[in-house]
């Protein structure tokens, strides 16, 4: 019974720190990361100009001037690379979320002899 409380209070722990999580909107994409091309199509487009000149732009810079795009305005193919690039920087459409828990367990097994 000893051994179910604690398992049980380990695992409420663990989970608890779900709430505590947020979005990588720190996160840089590196030069060259196809974000920023794609980008740059659409902005040339929709007729923007400004924001694609800077790389190494953090998520949230790019979830910014993504926002600003019009989706009504695109032709099919950029209808598509939209979507593309909402996949990438939308945390619901990927399947992640701001309490997204990812474990990272390390085995290092040793024998000694």
């Amino acid at each position: 019974m000893k051994i179910r409380k604690l398992f049980l209070i380990i695992v409420i722990i663990l989970l608890s720190f779900q709430l505590f999580a947020q979005t990588n909107n720190g996160y840089v994409f590196p030069a060259g990361h196809w974000i920023y091309n794609s980008l740059y199509t659409l902005a040339k487009e929709q007729k923007v100009t400004g924001f694609y000149e800077n790389s190494m732009m953090t998520a949230a810079e790019l979830k910014f001037y993504f926002d600003e795009l019009d989706y009504d305005s695109l032709s099919d193919s950029g209808k598509l690379l939209y979507k593309k690039v909402a996949a990438l920087l939308s945390p619901s459409e990927n399947g992640n979320s701001a309490f997204t828990f990812i474990p990272q367990l390390r085995v290092n097994p040793e024998i000694y002899y």
